[in-house]
């Protein structure tokens, strides 16, 4: 379990208050979705487009609704955005990953057992997530974040969640600790622009956007995926 702030920090309480759908609308509730189903519509993306992303299980669609969004705005909603507090969960997110990927590859170095690998890279693999959203998809300037915030979802959401569904072989684990290794290098530049913002009206916009993605994304699921 990460212990670093919450992503649900960064989400004011105004944002919700100005989504009505995000807030009440049943985005927080079970959805009895349709696994076998595929999701095309990436719309709901604050960055309108999605370089490299066309499609996904609604399996993953969901899991991507209840682990990176749900599970954070359930949290706590009223704390709000701040260029610091910004910065820092950046820093805390691109922290935790860098340690995920550097446990992944002690474990696969050391022989240890298959499956302890392979919880490293499933929590690794949604640390690419968290660390997407902040840098491409939230972005203040998403056009900016179209390849970063696709990147992460495929790698979670697409490949890693094919990946890790499955029983995994050493060598899948070490091509996926390859690309978590050039994930990590790629968005650094990112991470080097988006920690440097210094306007509140930019950072409230990472909160809007937010709210934006999960109420666009709750909308989806209830419209191409449910049994």
């Amino acid at each position: 379990m990460i212990r670093s702030m919450p992503l649900a920090l960064m989400l004011s309480a105004a944002s919700f208050s100005n989504n009505a759908e995000a807030q009440s609308g049943g985005c927080l509730a079970s959805f009895n979705v349709d696994s076998g189903k595929t999701l095309n519509y990436f719309g709901w993306l604050p960055t309108k487009s999605s370089p490299g992303l066309s499609s996904m299980s609604c399996g993953a669609a969901d899991a991507l609704r209840t682990e990176i969004f749900v599970k954070y705005v359930e949290v706590i909603r009223a704390k709000a955005l701040t260029p610091s507090a910004y910065a820092a969960e950046l820093s805390a997110r691109r922290r935790t990953l860098i340690q995920q990927r550097d446990d992944l590859r002690k474990s696969l170095d050391s022989k240890a057992s298959i499956e302890a690998a392979t919880t490293i890279g499933k929590v690794a693999s949604f640390e690419v997530a968290k660390t997407s959203m902040l840098l491409g998809c939230f972005a203040p300037e998403t056009g900016v974040g179209a390849v970063v915030c696709a990147r992460g979802i495929v790698m979670t959401f697409v490949t890693g969640w094919n990946l890790f569904k499955r029983n995994v072989t050493d060598a899948q684990l070490r091509a996926y600790l390859n690309t978590l290794d050039q994930y990590i290098a790629d968005t650094q530049a990112a991470y080097d622009r988006e920690t440097k913002r210094t306007s509140p009206a930019e950072i409230q916009k990472v909160a809007e956007n937010a709210a934006q993605a999960f109420a666009g994304l709750c909308k989806a699921i209830q419209e191409y995926c449910l049994k």
